[in-house]
């Protein structure tokens, strides 16, 4: 499920838990482009968002592309630790001088945070 700011998670993320408790999978979040802070347990209502099986986290690339903070994706990395959720940082735009450079796999606070979860059940995998 694509989740790319906090009025849009806190809408689709208790629909995405309902789905998996419904079907006993572990969904993933693609929170990409993120567009702004995301707090999941704000989101979730009440419940808790440790069911979710991984979170793609990057910012929208292009000469167009919306700006996007590390601070966003540090957050969001923060609270998937937190929860055992496996995190990938996908990609980080970086602006220079009016110039726009993506960069894969970037580092975020001295590493790459490119996280996959353990489960080969392909039900988890086709959960989106």
């Amino acid at each position: 499920m694509s989740i790319e700011n906090q009025e849009v998670a806190e809408y689709r993320l208790p629909l995405v838990l309902d789905l998996a408790e419904m079907y006993g999978t572990r969904p993933f979040l693609s929170c990409e482009p993120l567009l702004g802070p995301i707090d999941l347990g704000e989101a979730a209502g009440g419940r808790s968002a440790a069911g979710l099986g991984w979170v793609i986290a990057g910012s929208e690339s292009g000469q167009r592309a919306r700006a996007a903070e590390l601070d966003w994706h540090r957050s969001l990395r923060d609270q998937c630790q937190r929860l055992g959720v496996p995190f990938f940082l996908k990609q980080f735009v970086e602006r220079d001088q009016g110039r726009v450079r993506k960069v894969s796999l970037p580092l975020l606070d001295g590493r790459q945070w490119a996280e996959f979860p353990t489960s080969t059940d392909s039900r988890e995998r086709a959960t989106t």
